[in-house]
């Protein structure tokens, strides 16, 4: 006869005959709720299955159940040292036992989540009451932060204030007066092909013009035209 079976996670292993499907579960291959089925349409607790000897629950510690298995898998465990000096091995009847270590299962899991609500409402409780201290923190931080807020607007109203009472002064310091410019060309006098001289040339070692001959010159021409021939000169009107 052919045998699949399936594991907790869902996989399905087979088809084996009989011979191998023993082996597997001596070598503990066959979890102890694993499905057995010769069609894949109908399956059964692998452990109820009277060729597969697996009758056989350890208790590694109070309320730690491993099986039903095979008295194989046990004993290997043992030998690999596996399991506590103090560990409770017992067959089991297919039922009873089974029921038994299903209850203190169910009663050790019910303690615990008990003990966890506990713990969870104590702890909601201080977060509650750390979210009401944060919070009435927050608002006095906001009030304060108001007030900051109401004391800068004010000071920027009053600064506004004082910036268009500024520009207005500047404003008036600064007023336009249209002024009448006039200007004249004057004919030079002199024309010459050539360009005039580079500031280099000027300033040139034995230039023939020093900066104190151009100045005496200038001074020569400007009192040669005279004040009315200098304003003239340089467009201006008076």
């Amino acid at each position: 006869m052919n045998w699949y079976v399936k594991n907790a996670d869902g996989k399905v292993f087979g088809p084996v005959d009989d011979g191998k499907l023993l082996a597997w579960v001596k070598d503990g291959r066959v979890e102890p709720f694993a499905g057995l089925s010769n069609d894949l349409k109908s399956w059964k607790l692998a452990s109820l299955e009277p060729m597969l000897e697996m009758d056989w629950i350890v208790e590694n510690e109070p309320g730690r159940f491993y099986g039903p298995t095979h008295r194989a898998v046990i004993d290997d465990l043992i030998k690999a040292k596996s399991l506590s000096a103090t560990c409770r091995i017992y067959r089991d009847d297919h039922g009873g036992a089974v029921e038994k270590a299903v209850a203190e299962a169910r009663t050790e899991a019910e303690k615990a989540m008990a003990e966890v609500q506990v713990e969870a409402e104590k702890a909601m409780a201080e977060l509650k009451n750390e979210a009401e201290r944060s919070i009435a923190a927050k608002d006095e931080e906001l009030a304060a932060a108001k007030a900051d807020a109401d004391s800068l607007r004010a000071r920027a109203e009053r600064s506004e204030a004082r910036v268009a009472e500024l520009e207005a002064q500047i404003a008036k310091l600064t007023e336009v007066r249209p002024r009448e410019w006039q200007m004249e060309v004057l004919e030079p006098e002199i024309v010459s092909d050539e360009p005039p001289p580079t500031v280099r040339e000027i300033f040139r070692p034995g230039h023939k013009a020093t900066l104190a001959d151009l100045e005496r010159q200038a001074q020569a021409e400007l009192a040669r035209m005279g004040a009315s021939g200098a304003k003239k000169f340089f467009g201006m009107k008076r």
